[in-house]
């Protein structure tokens, strides 16, 4: 016979004080169906005449059913011992599924607790790490020049994305970046305008990521050259656009430094000029 489902409120032995200011639909199974619970285990436990054992021995080992009623056991007979033992087996096999259950929920609860306190701290190293990582890095130039810079710089918005979920704000350290960044845009495009005729800009080759572009300019017999964030692009409408393969923008090998060593003596050659050699 199929038993009703045990209470845990009973199982348990929360008294009916506890509950009294509970609302209607949050209020213990009556003790109508509790009963009912208990009467379905005895029934089971009642032997069905196939236990192998003599009358005497089935009579003094287990309940006996003494009246059957339209199919259901309606009286058995036995001692307290034997009915105390049919409920409490039903008792104790429920409270260790509640017992287990309870555990795997504290456990659950634990382990969760742990995982969000151990993802906030390493979430908290990492963008210190990344910070500190920033500040120590001259960005002043985007090319620049060596692919570590950028995929750092590309990894560092990956990770901080991660970490923070779509709804994240830039770190500090990155909207200082980007400002740089839209600054020095600016300061090369107005460079460019002023040498109309020995600036142009092409597609990057050596970024995967599109939108990239190259600036090259030839000053004072010198080449430097800038990469050119997508964002930027629209600032560099004036300059002439051509092919990678356009003689005029093949890159002469020159290094981050030694553009900016040209730059530094280029200045002093203008300066020399307009002093007339004298220092000023």
């Amino acid at each position: 016979m199929t038993r009703p489902p045990m209470d845990p409120v009973h199982i348990l032995g929360v008294g009916a004080s506890a509950l009294e200011e509970a609302p209607d639909d949050a209020r213990p199974v009556p003790d109508d169906a509790l009963r009912e619970q208990y009467a379905a285990a005895i029934r089971d436990a009642a032997c069905t005449g196939d236990c192998n054992m003599t009358e005497e021995e089935c009579a003094r080992t287990r309940i006996q059913p003494v009246v059957w009623h339209h199919g259901c056991l309606a009286e058995v007979s036995g001692t307290p011992e034997m009915l105390a033992d049919a409920v409490l087996a039903v008792r104790d096999r429920e409270m260790e599924q509640l017992r287990t259950e309870l555990a795997a929920a504290q456990r659950e609860l634990t382990t969760s607790e742990t995982a969000r306190a151990h993802l906030r701290a390493v979430r908290d190293r990492l963008a210190a790490a990344i910070t500190r990582v920033t500040a120590a890095v001259h960005v002043a130039d985007d090319e620049d020049v060596t692919v570590w810079q950028r995929g750092y710089r590309a990894c560092t918005d990956r990770v901080l994305a991660a970490l923070d979920g779509p709804a994240a704000k830039p770190h500090p350290a990155e909207a200082e970046r980007d400002q740089a960044y839209r600054e020095r845009a600016h300061l090369l495009a107005w460079l460019a305008a002023l040498h109309p005729a020995n600036a142009v800009i092409t597609p990057a080759p050596d970024i995967d990521e599109p939108g990239w572009q190259l600036l090259y300019l030839l000053v004072g017999g010198w080449q430097m050259s800038w990469h050119i964030h997508p964002h930027d692009a629209a600032l560099f409408a004036h300059v002439e656009h051509v092919d990678p393969d356009d003689p005029r923008a093949q890159w002469d090998g020159h290094s981050t430094t030694e553009k900016y060593e040209r730059i530094q003596e280029h200045t002093r050659r203008l300066n020399q000029a307009d002093t007339g050699g004298r220092r000023p």
